[in-house]
C-alpha cells in the first residue's frame, strides 16, 4: 500500500520555480550592454567637453586654455559618472 501523504512529482512550470531556483541574473548579452553602456558614460564624459574646450579654443585663439578647464570639467563628471555607476552596480548585486 502507497504512502498517500507525499505528493507525486510534479514537473517544474515556469510560474512554479521555487525562488532558489530561480535565475533572476541579467544573460549575458544584458551584461555585455551594461558595461558598454557604462563605458560610453565614461568615454564620452571626458571626450565631448574636450572638444568642445578644442573648439573655443579655436575660435577664440585662446588655447590651450578652455581645451583644459573643459579637460578639467570631463573628468569631474566623468567621476561623477563612475560613482553613480557603482552605487546602481552595488544595488543591482543586493537584489541578486
Amino acid at each position: 500500500m502507497k504512502n498517500k501523504s507525499t505528493p507525486p512529482p510534479t514537473r517544474e512550470e515556469p510560474g512554479n520555480v521555487p525562488p532558489e531556483k530561480h535565475n533572476s541574473g541579467m544573460g549575458a548579452l544584458a551584461k555585455a550592454m551594461t558595461y558598454w553602456s557604462m563605458i560610453m558614460q565614461m568615454t564620452m564624459s571626458i571626450v565631448i567637453p574636450l572638444l568642445f574646450g578644442l573648439f573655443v579654443d579655436r575660435w577664440l585663439h585662446t588655447a590651450p586654455f578652455f581645451l583644459l578647464v573643459f579637460l578639467l570639467l570631463g573628468c569631474v563628471v566623468a567621476i561623477f559618472v563612475l560613482i553613480r555607476i557603482a552605487q546602481r552596480l552595488g544595488r543591482e548585486d543586493e537584489v541578486e
